[in-house]
């Protein structure tokens, strides 16, 4: 089956079966389909109560204000470690766009750990071993990366939460990182101020 190129259509409509109103969001899909050798181009239509389609406006606005986010959010599937979802801002800083699938590994590696690797060892072993009612881990970490440098660190606050994916029921894990280099420049600067006074 491959999809024709042509737009979906989608139009509230109401039908009459049996005589009784029904009305829903009717979703028209061109699609193109090889049967024994003969090519044919059929509509697939899919009805959705209008309630679902208010569910779905109101996922399509969130995604949008997250999208654009300045915390970087990434939903991990916890069997694979493999992301199923990022905002932008993870993907420019992850590299390789929406579209390419992180693992929970490469999160952890970006990470300096400096001689604490079994820290890293024993927080990959605690999400391995979450259910649902598991709570939320935080930790700050000095970040690895390209435009990170000794002299001017970065520091990322991340949080690791578990979560229900509420496209497939799956358990998940959510990260958030937010970047906290400012917060943690100043905290220097401030320490560095109380022992000259102090």
């Amino acid at each position: 089956t491959v999809q024709v190129k042509e737009r979906e259509m989608s139009a509230l409509k109401t039908v009459y079966p049996k005589g009784k109103p029904n009305t829903g969001v009717w979703e028209m899909r061109p699609i193109r389909v090889r049967v024994a050798g003969d090519v044919r181009t059929m509509v697939l239509i899919g009805v959705l109560p209008p309630n679902r389609c208010e569910d779905l406006k109101q996922l399509s606005v969130l995604q949008e204000l997250d999208r654009y986010s300045d915390i970087l959010t990434i939903l991990f599937d916890k069997e694979t470690e493999v992301s199923e979802y990022q905002n932008l801002k993870a993907s420019t800083y992850y590299g390789g766009g929406e579209n390419r699938q992180l693992s929970l590994s490469e999160v952890l590696d970006s990470c300096a750990w400096d001689n604490l690797e079994t820290r890293r060892s024993e927080l990959l072993a605690e999400i391995k071993s979450w259910t649902i009612e598991s709570p939320p881990v935080d930790i700050e970490c000095r970040k690895v990366t390209e435009k990170a440098s000794d002299v001017e660190p970065e520091w990322h606050r991340i949080r690791f939460i578990p979560s229900i994916n509420p496209c497939n029921g799956r358990l998940s894990i959510v990260v958030s990182e937010i970047d906290v280099s400012q917060l943690k420049t100043a905290q220097a600067e401030m320490r560095a101020v109380r022992r000259t006074q102090g």
